[in-house]
């Protein structure tokens, strides 16, 4: 997911610099619904940089 932050994000100011977050999902299918669901990504890593500045 790539964007720009224009607002406040968990009481933090806007930057205007544009962010990235990587995804990753994993859906299994049985009889089309949705029966398991995997995913990582790294949002963790995206607050811990926005907490540092």
């Amino acid at each position: 997911m790539l964007g720009t932050r224009l607002g406040p994000l968990m009481g933090i100011k806007p930057t205007q610099k544009q962010i990235r977050i990587d995804v990753i999902d994993i859906i299994r299918l049985h009889d089309e619904k949705f029966v398991e669901h995997w995913g990582i990504n790294t949002l963790h890593t995206f607050l811990s940089e926005l907490k540092s500045i």
